[in-house]
């Protein structure tokens, strides 16, 4: 019995130590992206804009123009406000949270991956390969990107379900959906002549599509319209 006990202490330790050289490696590679001085572009500005006005007190459905990333202007919001408190940039606050994001993401990766496969070598293997991806450390390090916090729930949301946990990732693939939605439906109508209003257009080009459906449940879909 004390012998087990050793042993499950070691291995707690052993994966303390793991995790906190993952931890220290994305921060690493989120250092080299220079959150300090990175500049806020594109798509960003509007990531910034709806968690700023969420950090000062605007009710989300009057500052979201774009309806397809609720959750992360919250959290990043919920991030500017703490900031805010502690003397904090609003712009560095957010990505703090963005890059602590990064870090969840890595170490959940290696513990679904070893939940998965039972082998300490594949798990970090794949939390090794993830470390490769540039990208992901770039956007961690702008901020508010709002497919960060869809990753990172999704990651944990795999992680619960692997581990016999399906309540806990039912709750987090919601989250996942909260935080982005590539696509979504504008309406609805089952009378002729058939149309909708399309109320509250996303910034920027969105691809249209219409599906009908007969009686018997059978689809047809109309070519794609950009506008």
């Amino acid at each position: 019995g004390v012998a087990n006990s050793n042993v499950r202490a070691l291995n707690r330790a052993g994966k303390a130590v793991l995790f906190a050289a993952l931890a220290a490696a994305t921060l690493l590679q989120c250092w080299r992206m220079q959150p300090l001085v990175r500049s806020v572009q594109a798509d960003n500005q509007l990531y910034f804009f709806v968690a700023e006005r969420v950090a000062s007190g605007v009710p989300p459905h009057i500052s979201l123009v774009d309806h397809k990333h609720q959750l992360p202007g919250l959290l990043s919001g919920a991030a500017i406000a703490a900031g805010r408190r502690l003397g904090a940039d609003d712009v560095i606050a957010a990505r703090v949270l963005s890059i602590a994001v990064a870090v969840v993401i890595v170490i959940g990766l290696f513990a679904l991956a070893h939940a998965l496969t039972g082998d300490l070598f594949a798990a970090m293997l794949t939390a090794l390969a993830f470390l490769s991806f540039r990208t992901v450390f770039l956007e961690a390090a702008t901020g508010f990107r709002p497919q960060l916090f869809m990753m990172g729930f999704a990651v944990l949301g795999h992680l619960a379900f692997a581990r016999g946990r399906p309540f806990a990732a039912g709750a987090l693939a919601a989250c996942a959906f909260l935080c982005w939605q590539p696509a979504g439906l504008i309406g609805l109508d089952t009378a002729p002549p058939y149309g909708v209003v399309w109320s509250n257009p996303s910034l920027g080009t969105n691809s249209l599509y219409a599906i009908a459906f007969d009686a018997s449940s059978q689809s047809a879909t109309s070519p794609v319209v950009r506008v």
